[in-house]
């Protein structure tokens, strides 16, 4: 249960280091503009730079909640797993179970809190990808600037979505060390076994 705990939490650990990054970031984004008469391509260049900064920490946020969320799912698996059986070889006449004893648990789950973290995060990346833009397109004079910050900021949320979706629906399915360790025998087990699976 400490282990699960652990995961529940990283996701908001995760997000709050997010938040903070992008609070530190809007912050000195306003202390550089100070530092200029007036907007000038030189204060875009530095926008653009911090977007991308935040960006690419938002994106690899992102992948570590993913991660994260797979590592609770399977974790939730084996405490449910050990509840069950506890019940009903050494409790039997326990009835009145009122915790989860299914190991069939998702890794997608649309209306969970989780979801909604990995939600947020990737609406923030997406948000300093269109900032990024904007920075660059501001600097170099590019025609119709609006209409590529909202191509970045459409086709990142897709992307990260998408990729979020399909990386849970996929290795959510699989047991725990062909997901985490891309294989289902462990180094330091036999080949005795190997070869009996």
């Amino acid at each position: 249960m400490a282990q699960l705990r652990f995961y529940d939490e990283r996701q908001v650990n995760l997000l709050k280091f997010i938040f903070t990054l992008t609070s530190a970031v809007s912050g000195g984004l306003l202390a550089i503009y100070q530092l200029f008469d007036s907007v000038t391509p030189e204060f875009h260049i530095c926008l653009a730079f911090l977007a991308m900064v935040v960006f690419i920490a938002s994106v690899l946020t992102f992948l570590s909640m993913l991660q994260n969320r797979l590592y609770f799912v399977f974790t939730a698996r084996q405490i449910n797993a050990l509840r069950n059986h506890l019940l009903l070889e050494e409790a039997s006449e326990f009835t009145s179970n009122q915790l989860y004893t299914t190991t069939r648990v998702v890794a997608i789950k649309p209306f969970s809190v989780h979801t909604y973290l990995m939600v947020g995060v990737a609406l923030i990346a997406s948000m300093f990808a269109g900032v990024f833009v904007y920075g660059i397109g501001s600097a170099i004079a590019i025609s119709s600037l609006w209409h590529w910050i909202g191509a970045s900021l459409l086709s990142v949320t897709v992307v990260l979505m998408f990729f979020g979706y399909r990386f849970l629906a996929v290795q959510g399915q699989k047991v725990a060390d062909s997901a985490v360790h891309q294989n289902s025998i462990l180094p330091s087990e036999p080949k005795e076994r190997a070869s009996a699976e």
